[in-house]
């Protein structure tokens, strides 16, 4: 199949979707590293491992509602892929599950990873809205 109006549209949403998820676990990371490793000194050994358990912890508390959220997409767009009339639908539908599965994936066990190194090396977590 080619790249036709169907798959841009879906790419597009797949973008929207995987920002979403990013910004629900950075919120939650964030979140939890301003209640328990932002005063410590900058560059300190329990500075880095407060935003490591931040990051991990944020990750792990988000899991359930990205998988959910991902999980009824999918199964939403499963009959849209399968379906045999409407060529833009499957191809809109083909390129959101693969997206929605790739992107998830890499959020859940990427960003914690981005997440912790740069937790450890903000300046000052009290100034980010």
């Amino acid at each position: 199949s080619s790249l036709n109006f169907g798959s841009v549209l879906g790419v597009v949403v797949l973008f929207g979707v995987s920002v979403n998820n990013t910004i629900m676990l950075w919120e939650e990371s964030l979140g939890r590293f301003r209640r328990h490793g932002s005063r410590l000194p900058s560059g300190s050994v329990k500075r880095i491992q407060a935003a490591r358990s931040a990051a991990y912890r944020g990750g792990r508390d988000r899991l359930r509602p990205i998988l959910i959220t991902v999980l009824t997409s999918v199964l939403a767009l499963v009959p849209m892929a399968l379906s045999p009339s409407g060529a833009a639908q499957r191809s809109m539908a083909a390129a959101l599950l693969g997206g929605l599965l790739m992107s998830t994936a890499l959020s859940l066990v990427c960003a914690p990873l981005v997440f912790a190194r740069t937790l450890s090396r903000l300046k000052s977590v009290e100034l980010m809205p």
